[in-house]
């Protein structure tokens, strides 16, 4: 049973399903007690140090060390323009959902949680599964499908609204969590993907928190 747990691909996973169960029950839990922003923000913030650092710090040491912000992509000089463009289409369906006014208070905290957020998930799953499946695409594949299971607690957020609902939540965050894994294989490193992935979060969660009150 040790030998079992001491494999580090296996603590990855054991670690995710651990997170998913808890989120299971905080997520609805938090959202009530709290009430559904506050209750939201505090489950991130408990996901944020329970799990997105305690992941980054155990196994993403290589990655860490070899200069994982790194912006070189080698012949693949598509990949900039790649981000460009989801960047762009992230914000025209995302500002087409929008039917309130946008608050400074709501862009201020979507810059503040996508800077956040985007960092630490980038490090987390794609930094965590390319680190610890490194030669195993389908390891890798796996953590994609894993990243967008653990939004599912999300959708049982007590009157927590979502711009284009739990099925553009879900099925978002798998495309673009794919996306992000597959730069993450060609370049080696998760400069990109974070650079996606801040500038997704900062748009979508502008419609985020105006659709919830902010």
């Amino acid at each position: 049973m040790l030998n079992w747990f001491s494999n580090p691909r296996r603590q990855l996973l054991w670690s995710v399903g651990s997170l998913i169960v808890s989120m299971s029950v905080l997520v609805p839990l938090l959202t009530r007690v709290m009430g559904p922003l506050p209750g939201f923000l505090t489950c991130f913030l408990v996901y944020w140090l329970g799990f997105c650092l305690p992941i980054t710090l155990y196994f993403t040491k290589r990655l860490r060390s070899c200069g994982a912000y790194a912006l070189d992509v080698g012949s693949s000089r598509w990949i900039p323009w790649c981000v460009a463009l989801q960047i762009v289409v992230i914000a025209i369906s995302s500002f087409a959902l929008l039917e309130d006014e946008v608050s400074v208070l709501a862009v201020v905290s979507a810059l503040l949680f996508a800077a956040v957020n985007g960092v630490l998930e980038e490090f987390a799953w794609r930094g965590a599964f390319f680190e610890q499946g490194k030669g195993d695409p389908w390891f890798q594949a796996f953590g994609v499908g894993l990243f967008a299971a653990w939004h599912v607690p999300l959708v049982f957020a007590y009157r927590i609204t979502y711009p284009g609902g739990p099925l553009a939540l879900l099925g978002g965050t798998f495309a673009m969590g794919a996306f992000w894994a597959f730069l993450v294989a060609r370049t080696n490193r998760i400069g990109w993907p974070i650079i996606g992935h801040v500038s997704m979060n900062a748009i979508a969660f502008i419609g985020f928190f105006v659709s919830n009150g902010l």
